[in-house]
């Protein structure tokens, strides 16, 4: 047999003669949702990076319609369906750095046929003791209120995590942030300064439940791996790489490199209870 091409449409034409860069395409309660890279106004009066969903009308193959349009700020990371729902994640870099006693500052946006909307504080968490150059945001998609007038808004739920991380990991009703998180620290040993360098991992476990997302954090040994679900825990993989120099001075750790140790970690956890604060990272 042989397949039939039944209509092509201009994506950038459908939207409204914006100029797009696909990125996924997804079909979700009933809908076909097309993800693109575009810009949106930002607070400064500028342009800033945003991810946009618009959904389609296909039950016309032959004329495509779009129902829908709303877009998030930042850089496209990844995108999934769970429970009837589409989940964008993006990162959302901060201006010029965010201090630490003022982390919610140049908040994550989105934009719906309302308006554009900063984020609320409440739905912004803080990993990394503050200061950080990126928010990770997570949103949740509902296309039925998309194109519904009497619906409140398209965003199931939405939650952003400053220093949340760019790696993540996908599962059944979970979603997990990796960041790595750098460490120095030195000790005396007869007499010589041995320094010790390597890579935790910050995690940040969400917990989707239906769009009404709630975030859990840990501090795990090494860097991270893989990471799953199991008889209603999670599992973590994490490679423990640490560089042991036994140069005489921090500023001579780079080129003394005398000695790598590398070690496998299992980190098993149980959100239900709470995330352990520390998974053994040291000081």
């Amino acid at each position: 047999g042989s397949a039939r091409t039944v209509s092509e449409t201009d994506l950038a034409a459908l939207a409204g003669g914006e100029r797009w860069e696909p990125l996924a395409l997804h079909l979700c309660g009933g809908r076909l949702v097309a993800l693109a890279a575009t810009e949106r106004a930002a607070w400064d009066g500028g342009r800033e990076q945003a991810v946009c969903a618009l959904l389609i009308d296909v039950s016309d193959p032959a004329a495509p319609q779009a129902l829908a349009q709303l877009a998030q700020s930042g850089r496209y990371l990844a995108s999934f369906t769970s429970g009837g729902l589409l989940y964008v994640a993006t990162v959302h870099a901060v201006s010029g750095g965010a201090a630490a006693d003022q982390p919610r500052s140049y908040c994550p946006t989105l934009y719906e046929a309302s308006g554009a909307a900063a984020l609320a504080a409440e739905r912004i968490l803080v990993q990394g003791g503050g200061a950080g150059g990126a928010y990770t945001l997570l949103t949740a998609v509902d296309p039925a209120a998309a194109v519904d007038p009497a619906a409140t808004g398209a965003y199931a739920g939405a939650l952003a995590v400053l220093s949340g991380g760019e790696r993540l990991f996908f599962g059944d009703g979970y979603l997990a942030m990796a960041a790595d998180d750098p460490y120095l620290w030195e000790e005396a040993a007869e007499g010589t300064a041995v320094m010790h360098a390597g890579t935790d991992t910050r995690l940040t476990l969400v917990t989707l439940a239906g769009g009404r997302m709630e975030a859990a954090a840990a501090l795990l040994s090494g860097r991270l791996y893989d990471f799953f679900a199991q008889d209603g825990g999670y599992a973590a993989l994490t490679e423990v790489c640490e560089l042991v120099s036994g140069a005489d001075g921090a500023q001579d750790v780079y080129r003394a490199l005398n000695r790598y140790a590398f070690d496998a970690r299992l980190c098993l956890l149980d959100a239900r209870e709470g995330l352990p604060a520390d998974g053994g990272a040291q000081p």
